[in-house]
């Protein structure tokens, strides 16, 4: 180990057998004194078996859970000994003594901070990701109206990815990627390596950015060449494309001034928007694309780029995760505004005359709290969902219901939502290390702030509303114990066979996964008890839910934990964000 000269540092995810063979041909192709460190981020293809096996000499880092690709080589990389360190992709093969091609290269050059090679794809075809210019906002407005794509090969239009350059010749470059990525430690060390807010993607672009920012040089070395299949641990197009959007806007954020930063993200959703509308008219031209559903998917998740990291500066617990989403309150006004209009007619029209009432009465509160956030002075409420500050909440009006002072004018979030949020970012781990979460019925917010988790795999589902899947809730096509959170806030009051629903719940959580619940309580009602028909006065609900909810649940093989914010945050805290005193109610799945 004293000869080692480099260090290669491979991270896997579910590659099994293409690591295997970027192992086998990185021990037939090097001369180099050379070392392996592996990082496997929790595969559930036995990846991390298959390597022990049969590579023992490599010095493997087997995770119990995804800590992403940037802290997964950070990881790595305390631990290298060679005076060099490359980043290989588990989906590569070295090709002709790539590796030796390349250190030997580097050490004659002391200006090269990072240096990268020529990629391929498996018919060795060139595959050009192996590096970029810098994003600009040039670049950023050829992407959004699609003159990238339309001229893929000009590099006046397609900047970014340096449109019609075979990468055949010596070249200065904006960012190498880090499917092959070699530097000296020494330089590693310096830049204290990747970024880890970067959870996956873009992390080698700010590293590269990094480095010239030091006067140091990202160059194209095209005498060396890999095969780099590319995307094979991450085979979801949507996730995968709304992850890269997501880290764009991140390092948009960091590296580019204010107000550039302002115009990039909002090009992420214009080039978005752009292509949905084209299918959209595509379709109604009688032209279906099956892509458009695509773009559909990757729209409701714009959220994931919209976030920022927002610090916690209020005393006590937290009341919400690191990274939060923005809204915005002068389209959430419009909205309202126009969905009372139409519920005060759709009442008048059924004889609901208090209903009508009702709208018509939140109708001029809109009028009059928006008054009071132009020129009220200095705010006294927050939404801990996506940041709004104003005067006061709004009114939230509605077949069945008509309370005043809960709802956040930019993301529609209740009370309750800012309540859960708290709670769950205060006394659980959901928002704190990698989980599977799923949600039915999904609240606008809350949604957008899970997806927003760089960590956490979730998923909403519902029968016909808004959400990324559509399922059924007593018949769930989730895997058995296979779910760490499962979030049912305001469903089962709907649900006619609630016990069928308890049971796929408990059935697709995993033992010690809780779901999170809440049901409109009658206090007064010792009792639960069914309507026998949805009641067109409560929004449908087909029972009324009495003090005996957590027995309930309890009697389904669930230990349950009452949560309220009035135990756990202090009273400044509650009435600065407008959290409701209703519990919600963790139901732990328990061994049958």
């Amino acid at each position: 180990m004293a000869e080692v000269k480099l260090s290669i540092i491979i991270v896997s995810y579910n590659t099994r057998q293409l690591t295997l063979e970027c192992l086998a041909s990185v021990y037939a192709q090097t001369q180099t004194p050379f070392e392996v460190l592996l990082v496997d981020n929790a595969s559930q293809d036995g990846s991390a078996a298959a390597v022990a096996e049969h590579y023992p000499q490599v010095r493997l880092m087997a995770m119990q859970e995804n800590l992403g690709f940037a802290r997964a080589n950070n990881l790595a990389a305390k631990s290298a000994l060679g005076e060099y360190v490359l980043l290989l992709n588990s989906d590569t093969l070295v090709l002709d003594g790539a590796l030796d091609k390349s250190v030997a290269y580097l050490e004659q050059h002391s200006d090269i901070g990072i240096l990268g090679i020529r990629t391929l794809y498996e018919d060795h075809s060139l595959n050009a990701t192996s590096c970029f210019d810098q994003p600009s906002l040039w670049g950023a407005l050829c992407q959004a109206s699609g003159l990238s794509s339309l001229l893929p090969d000009s590099g006046l239009f397609n900047p970014e990815l340096i449109g019609g350059w075979q990468r055949d010749t010596l070249r200065d470059v904006g960012s190498i990627t880090g499917c092959f990525a070699l530097m000296r430690r020494a330089l590693w060390e310096r830049l204290e390596g990747f970024d880890e807010a970067f959870f996956m993607y873009s992390e080698d672009t700010d590293l590269s950015r990094r480095a010239l920012d030091l006067g140091l040089r990202c160059v194209h070395y095209p005498d060396a060449e890999i095969i780099h299949y590319g995307g094979r641990s991450d085979s979801v197009q949507v996730e995968k494309m709304a992850k890269v959007f997501s880290a764009r806007a991140r390092f948009i954020r960091k590296h580019w001034s204010p107000m550039a930063a302002c115009v990039g993200v909002w090009l992420i959703d214009v080039q978005v928007m752009m292509r949905l509308m084209a299918f959209k008219l595509f379709n109604l031209a009688g032209k279906k694309m099956s892509s458009g559903q695509k773009w559909s998917d990757l729209w409701r998740r714009r959220s994931m780029w919209s976030s920022q990291e927002r610090p916690y500066l209020y005393p006590g617990p937290p009341t919400h995760p690191n990274i939060t989403v923005t809204g915005n309150s002068a389209i959430g006004r419009v909205r309202l505004a126009v969905r009372w209009v139409r519920f005060a007619l759709r009442s008048a029209k059924n004889g609901d005359w208090d209903f009508a009432r009702n709208a018509l009465e939140s109708e001029l509160r809109l009028f009059g709290h928006t008054l009071g956030d132009l020129f009220g002075g200095k705010p006294k409420v927050e939404c801990n969902l996506c940041g709004w500050e104003g005067q006061a909440f709004y009114p939230n009006t509605g077949p069945g219901y008509h309370e005043h002072d809960i709802l956040c004018p930019s993301c529609n979030g209740l009370d309750r939502h800012r309540s859960l949020l708290a709670l769950l970012s205060a006394k659980t781990d959901m928002f704190t290390s990698a989980k599977r979460v799923v949600e039915v019925a999904p609240m606008r917010g809350f949604e957008a702030i899970c997806l927003a988790q760089p960590q956490m795999k979730y998923t909403s589902f519902d029968l016909a509303r808004r959400a990324m899947e559509q399922g059924d809730i007593t018949q769930m096509r989730f895997e058995d114990d296979s779910v760490d959170y499962f979030v049912c806030f305001h469903v089962l009051e709907h649900i006619p066979d609630v016990d069928k629903a308890i049971a796929e719940i408990r059935r697709v959580l995993r033992v010690g996964g809780a779901a999170v619940l809440q049901v409109p309580i009658f206090w007064e009602l010792e009792k639960s008890y069914e309507y026998g028909a949805p009641n067109p006065r409560e929004v449908g609900h087909v029972r009324a839910y009495g003090t005996d909810f957590p027995e309930i649940i309890a009697s389904h093989g669930f230990r349950v934990e009452a949560l309220k914010s009035t135990e756990v945050f202090p009273e400044a805290v509650q009435a600065r964000f407008g959290l409701s005193d209703e519990p919600i109610y963790l139901a732990y799945k328990v061994e049958a």
